[in-house]
C-alpha cells in the first residue's frame, strides 16, 4: 500500500512540475516580448508621419478624415490615430509595452513619478469620463505650446494605457 502510495505521490509531482513549467515559458515569453515607446514614436513609425499602407493597415472606418490603423501582419496592441493623411497619436493598453520612461502598462502610478525626471512636471487631469480623482490622466508636454506629449491614462492608481503625440482624440 505504501509503495502504490509513493508511485501515485510521484506521479502527481511530476504532473504538476511539467504544469508549471510551461507557466513559467509563457511568462519569460512575455517580458521578452516588451515594446517601448520613444518620445515620438515605436517601431520606427514616427508621430506627424504620412500614413504608409506598407506599414499600417486601417481597422476603423474612415470618419471625417481620421481612423485608426494597426501594424501590418502584427497583433502588438499598437494604436495608430490618423487624421488627413498623418500619424497624429499613438497608443496601447497592452500588457508589455513601456513609455519612453519605462513606465508599463499594469504599473501603480508611483512608478509614473518615479520613472520620469524630477524637471518634467505633470498635468494632472481628471478623466471626464470616469469618477474624479480615481480615473485621471497624467500629462507630460513635449513642448510649451502643449501640441506633443506622453498621456498615461490611470485608473484607480494603475497605469491602463500610455499615449504619445498629439492627445487629441479624433475619433
Amino acid at each position: 500500500m505504501l509503495k502504490i502510495f509513493k508511485g501515485f505521490w510521484l506521479i502527481l509531482v511530476g504532473v504538476l512540475f511539467i504544469s508549471c513549467s510551461g507557466d513559467i515559458k509563457k511568462e519569460t515569453d512575455i517580458k521578452a516580448q516588451n515594446i517601448q515607446f520613444e518620445l515620438d514614436g515605436v517601431n520606427g513609425i514616427k508621430v506627424n508621419s504620412a500614413f504608409d499602407s506598407a506599414k499600417l493597415e486601417k481597422y476603423t472606418e474612415d470618419f471625417d478624415g481620421c481612423f485608426l490603423a494597426k501594424e501590418v501582419n502584427s497583433d502588438n496592441g499598437i494604436s495608430y490615430e490618423v487624421s488627413d493623411g498623418l500619424i497624429t497619436t499613438i497608443r496601447t493598453s497592452k500588457q508589455g509595452v513601456l513609455s519612453p520612461y519605462g513606465v508599463a502598462i499594469g504599473d501603480h502610478m508611483d512608478q509614473i513619478y518615479k520613472k520620469h525626471p524630477s524637471n518634467l512636471k505633470p498635468e494632472v487631469e481628471d478623466n471626464e469620463n470616469g469618477v474624479a480623482g480615481e480615473n485621471i490622466f497624467v500629462y507630460f508636454w513635449s513642448d510649451q505650446n502643449q501640441e506633443l506629449g506622453l498621456k498615461y491614462t490611470v485608473d484607480s492608481d494603475i497605469v491602463t494605457s500610455i499615449s504619445i503625440g498629439t492627445l487629441m482624440d479624433c475619433i
